[in-house]
């Protein structure tokens, strides 16, 4: 291929000119616009791959070109503006569309460039290429265009220097209750509660200050209602300036069902609790009738000392206190009750004693559990340590897992029936379990035994929502509940509490 300079020209014995010389055979080469250069009879000395690629042929067929003998240029005018360009030595141009040898249309911008000695400088620009550049660009306009104005999210642009709103999309005037003219001009911090201004001004310095910003925010719409949306921000580039864009997803709905769904889950499990208390009061008319009948006997040995003048001072006292400690007994059975009844939607935590949190899971059921031959274990620790819990719920669990293990030892045709009920620490957590050594939960049913209405027991007895309560109360607490059981052999729930 010859060099764009080998035509004559005085040589120069100047390595420096020979290098930028080199080096400007290279940049015409590589050139996105063709290039081809004719000496003064017309014939091409120089072209580039870009004028070979428009037309779709080789540079080595281009160089046997001579412009005086291309048909096409004399049938669409080129040939007269080359003429001229080299007489009159100026500049001529011209737009014409040629088939390339794959019988494609495009269409070429060229320009002719008079050099000395009657040389010619041909520039070609491939307008095909830019309408397709032209036209890509406009559809991704479109597309862009659609995208912002059919997203389901709220979309928001804000100078970044003002905070003043200048665009928006439909979503976002659906999420203020007004139309988008009504939101062009307004300050971002008008999207929010008037009591809260000076806290979103500070988030939007914020976003300003890095990219990519999140927040859960509240919004208030042009009807005074509030709504709630996650919110991102970035910037992005428009009409060469930098614009913020603020992203807002309602979960207004989302939130409502999560409240709702809170609520659902509050009502199961009180309705669980008052079940679990029905199902416990033969066990809890036992529990106070001991102490009845202590106070019974007692306020009988009284009448008859009484009768026969024979009750000093010494004897009434001690009588008095033991009917005040059985209607103590009775006084903290009632307390229970109330404490375990109450209706509670949200969680509240304090400190409390595994070994009380143990004892009192057996408050209502102790005698029960004694009347049926049920031996209770109580592996109290050694060392008291405390837990940060709900004590209510946790009670509700015991209570449920070990009403559960009653059933399980009760179907069990052994004699030595027994609960055991205990905790330690592992691993970061406080584990209290519930073992039985009763008939066990078939293989087959782990799977889901803590699915909601799920029960092995007969219809009337179990609701199917007490191990699922007990699951979810747990879940709560961020902890997790386990088991390991064998038919006929008994059962072992877990229940893992982190430490705090």
């Amino acid at each position: 291929m010859k060099d764009m300079f080998d035509f004559p020209v005085k040589k120069i014995e100047d390595p420096s000119l020979e290098f930028a010389i080199e080096l400007l055979n290279k940049i015409l080469e590589l050139s996105l616009v063709g290039i081809c250069i004719y000496d003064n009879n017309g014939q091409c000395i120089f072209t580039n791959q870009s004028l070979a690629n428009f037309i779709g042929g080789t540079k080595e067929n281009i160089l046997k070109l001579n412009y005086h003998t291309i048909e096409s240029f004399k049938k669409s005018g080129i040939y007269d503006k080359i003429i001229i360009a080299i007489t009159k030595q100026k500049i001529q141009e011209d737009i014409v569309s040629i088939h390339t040898t794959f019988n494609k249309q495009i269409l070429l911008h060229y320009f002719f460039i008079p050099l000395t000695d009657n040389y010619l400088l041909q520039i070609s620009y491939n307008l095909s290429q830019l309408e397709t550049t032209q036209q890509k660009l406009m559809e991704r306009e479109t597309q862009f265009r659609l995208l912002f104005e059919r997203n389901t999210d709220a979309i928001f642009w804000a100078n970044p220097k003002t905070g003043t709103i200048i665009k928006c999309n439909k979503a976002a005037a659906r999420l203020l209750e007004c139309s988008e003219k009504e939101i062009i001009g307004m300050h971002q911090t008008e999207l929010h509660p008037p009591d809260k201004i000076e806290l979103y001004a500070r988030y939007f310095r914020e976003a300003v200050d890095r990219d990519n910003y999140y927040i859960d925010a509240e919004v208030v719409t042009n009807k005074g209602n509030i709504k709630y949306a996650e919110c991102s921000s970035t910037f992005i580039q428009i009409d060469n300036e930098q614009i913020i864009q603020g992203v807002f997803r309602d979960k207004t709905e989302k939130i409502k069902m999560e409240q709702k769904l809170k609520e659902t889950n509050a009502q199961l499990i009180q309705a669980e609790k008052l079940t679990a208390l029905g199902g416990m009061t033969a066990g809890i008319a036992h529990e106070m009738s001991q102490p009845l009948n202590v106070i019974e006997l007692i306020s009988q040995k009284i009448i008859r000392k009484v009768s026969r003048n024979n009750l000093d001072n010494d004897n009434l006292l001690n009588e008095l206190k033991n009917i005040s400690s059985q209607v103590q007994k009775m006084a903290t059975i009632v307390d229970q009750m109330r404490i375990y009844a109450r209706k509670t939607d949200q969680i509240h935590k304090e400190k409390i004693l595994v070994n009380d949190l143990i004892n009192n899971s057996f408050i209502f059921m102790g005698e029960q559990l004694k009347i049926h031959n049920i031996t209770v274990v109580k592996h109290l620790t050694d060392h008291e340590f405390s837990i940060y819990v709900d004590h209510i719920r946790i009670e509700q669990v015991l209570m449920n897992l070990i009403i559960n293990a009653r059933y399980a030892v009760e179907l069990s045709k052994r004699e030595d029936k027994q609960i055991e009920v205990g905790a330690y620490l592992n691993e970061g957590y406080t584990v209290i379990y519930v073992k039985d050594n009763g008939i066990g939960i078939p293989d087959h049913i782990h799977y889901k035994i803590f699915e909601p209405f799920f029960t092995t027991k007969e219809v009337g007895k179990g609701t199917g929502l007490g191990l699922h309560i007990a699951y979810k109360i747990v879940e709560e607490h961020k902890g997790q509940i386990e088991f390991s059981s064998k038919k006929d052999e008994g059962s072992e729930f877990r229940i893992l509490l982190p430490i705090q």
